[in-house]
């Protein structure tokens, strides 16, 4: 370990225990999503808690490889942030991560709570619901650690994510390129997941397939957006993005759509209540009125002004 990497972990030690508890949680929510034993005990195996937990699964792990490349980057032979700088992102993004955890956890709560599957439930779903309330307990502390360290650190950057991670030219061209490359990064994400599932699950539906693309391109494109608004990973040129939020927006209702499909089929769309057909008008109808609700809405607003490239 050199020595930057020791003086990062004693000054701050919010941004270690973030990153160690949302591994810990990932392990939990991979032996709890990928292990047909466990997931059938418990009780937040269905939708909409599932569904949730379905993206976090994912999403935990891209955020902590991201992260990853951020916490050394100052040390790859382009990189150019200041310490502070690099702090500063880093207690940001532990503060994402532990908020995707308080989210989960919350949802886990919900169900438990709500007795979903209780007559499944046996020892095994005692010792996971210890385990969730070891790591709820821990949240708290995490969180406030982390809020009292970005509140040490100034507030200036001279460096985003990629400045650090990667060369000068390539950093730039990723900035003039930002949406496609938050659209490839999210098609290669949902291609593969998707892929192994329908391998899995031996779907022939082209129409499912199609549907479930759709669904976690859409999610991650969102993902990709919303997070780099909050963390920064790339500084995007100014532009105007009005139509990029509606597509945000009308993903958000999708994906909330596609949560609750079990409720809205029984009394939403034509055909078969557990059709494809049906599944994909309830889910993908809203989805579509709120983008276009929202395009209408923005284009009678000023476009906004992102943050010029560096």
């Amino acid at each position: 370990m050199t020595v930057m990497h020791a003086q990062l972990l004693r000054s701050r030690p919010a941004f270690v225990l973030a990153v160690g508890l949302a591994t810990t949680f990932e392990v939990f929510l991979v032996l709890c999503t990928q292990s047909k034993a466990i997931m059938d005990v418990t009780p937040w195996q269905d939708d909409p808690f599932h569904a949730w937990i379905s993206l976090v699964v994912f999403a935990l792990p891209m955020l902590l490889v991201v992260t990853a490349l951020r916490a050394v980057g100052p040390w790859l032979p382009w990189g150019r942030s200041s310490d502070a700088g690099r702090q500063r992102d880093l207690v940001k993004a532990g503060l994402v991560l532990t908020a995707f955890v308080a989210a989960t956890a919350l949802d886990c709560w919900l169900a438990a709570a709500l007795g979903e599957h209780r007559s499944l439930w046996d020892r095994r779903t005692t010792l996971l619901l210890v385990a969730l309330a070891v790591m709820t307990a821990a949240l708290p502390v995490v969180a406030w650690l982390g809020v009292r360290d970005l509140a040490r650190l100034p507030r200036e950057r001279d460096a985003d994510w990629v400045g650090d991670v990667l060369p000068a030219r390539l950093a730039a061209w990723v900035r003039r390129h930002d949406s496609a490359v938050f659209l490839s990064a999210s098609a290669v994400a949902a291609g593969a997941i998707i892929g192994a599932l329908a391998h899995r699950e031996r779907w022939s539906d082209p129409v499912l397939t199609g549907w479930a693309l759709a669904v976690e391109l859409t999610c991650y494109y969102a993902f990709c957006v919303l997070t780099n608004a909050v963390l920064g990973f790339v500084d995007r040129p100014a532009r105007d993005r009005r139509t990029e939020r509606a597509v945000v927006l009308g993903s958000l209702v999708l994906q909330a759509a596609v949560a609750m499909h079990g409720q809205l089929e029984p009394v939403l769309g034509f055909g078969s209540p557990d059709g494809v057909g049906r599944l994909v008008q309830v889910t993908v109808g809203p989805g579509l009125l709120a983008f276009v609700a929202a395009l209408v809405v923005l284009r009678f607003r000023p476009a906004g002004r992102a943050r010029p490239a560096r």
